[in-house]
Formats: C-alpha cells, sequence, structure tokens
C-alpha cells in the first residue's frame, strides 16, 4: 500500500467506512480531489469511485464529475435535511483494500520518523479538522477522542521534543490540540504552507 502519510492523517480525521465501503467525507472539494487521486493511485479505476453529495440545492453532476474526474454516472445527490455547507463523501467498495488501510492506519504513527514526515502527517490532520488562528498564531484540531488527541501529542513529542497541549472540552465531547507560541511558530508555518 502506498505509504502516503498526509492521505492517512486527513483519513483519521474524515474517515467514512461502512460495510465493505471505505473513503472520506469532507467539506472542502480540494481536499477531496487529493482523495480521489489517493484511490486512483493505488489502483481504483474512475468506474469503481463513487461520489455521494448532500448539499441543500441541487448539483450539476457532471461539473462535478469534471472536477473529481469520476464517472458522472457514480455521482448521487441528497439534499441536506439541516446545515448549508455542501459535504462530499469519496468512498469505493472492497473489503480488502478497506482492511489493508485500517491496518496501515492502526499503526501510522510509529512508521513517522522525521520532522518532514509528521509535517505531512499533521496536514492531514489539519485539513481535516484543523483550524489556524493568524492572531494568535496557533493551530488547534479536533479529535473524536482524547486517546487520538494524546497519541498525536505523543508523536509531536518523540519527534520535535516537545510536548504540545491538549484539552478535552466535555461539553463538545471533542478534544484539542493545540500548537501555540514562539516554540511552535516552525512547525505551524510549516503545516499551514
Amino acid at each position: 500500500m502506498k505509504k502516503d502519510l498526509y492521505i492517512f492523517g486527513l483519513w483519521l480525521g474524515d474517515k467514512y467506512w461502512w460495510g465493505s465501503s471505505i473513503g472520506l467525507v469532507n467539506t472542502k472539494l480540494e481536499i477531496t480531489k487529493k482523495f480521489v487521486k489517493f484511490l486512483k493511485e493505488v489502483g481504483f479505476s474512475i468506474e469503481k469511485i463513487k461520489v455521494q453529495i448532500r448539499a441543500k440545492n441541487p448539483i450539476n453532476k457532471k461539473k462535478f464529475a469534471k472536477i473529481l474526474k469520476v464517472k458522472e454516472t457514480n455521482i448521487h445527490f441528497s439534499q441536506l435535511k439541516k446545515g448549508n455547507k455542501t459535504q462530499i463523501t469519496v468512498y469505493v467498495n472492497s473489503r480488502k483494500f478497506k482492511r489493508e488501510f485500517i491496518k496501515e492506519t492502526r499503526t501510522i504513527r510509529e512508521k513517522i520518523k522525521t520532522k518532514k514526515e509528521l509535517i505531512e502527517y499533521l496536514r492531514g490532520r489539519f485539513d481535516a479538522d484543523g483550524h489556524f488562528d493568524p492572531k494568535k498564531k496557533r493551530i488547534r484540531i479536533a479529535y473524536t477522542t482524547l486517546e487520538e488527541a494524546k497519541a498525536d501529542a505523543s508523536l509531536i513529542q518523540r519527534i520535535i521534543k516537545e510536548k504540545p497541549k491538549v484539552v478535552f472540552y466535555k461539553k463538545a465531547n471533542e478534544a484539542i490540540l493545540e500548537l501555540i507560541g514562539e516554540k511552535w511558530k516552525n512547525l505551524i508555518f510549516s503545516i499551514i504552507k
């Protein structure tokens, strides 16, 4: 399997898996395009790549097919019941690929050895669930579980030799990994560039 640390970070933040399907759910077309490109690079033809778009208003399937470089007949639309942000789910049906990909994600942090690899992985996490505050020069990445946030904090500490701040917000039921301050400036700007 192709070791694309950005994609693994992205998938861990915006994963989609159901039955034999595995893919990504995101609201940004550019990020979705990166995942489609990855699926093609690991051997999936455009006939195998499926797209589900949830939007407030009907979409132009031909336009999305051209942008994502997938088959128009593989794009399905459903109307959003709540919210305004268009959600794009890109997925393939493959039990074997799903099994291999998930197995790889379970050990991905141990395989990251260099600062360059760490930055690629964190770019994926940031694109999935991150926010940059230019006034405070701060990155915050949201996690579903405290354990996941702590695992990434330990990974950062192992490579950078500094431990980032991790906070759990009980009411929101989410953990936040935060990089703020002068000591994190170089890493922050490497992630967001």
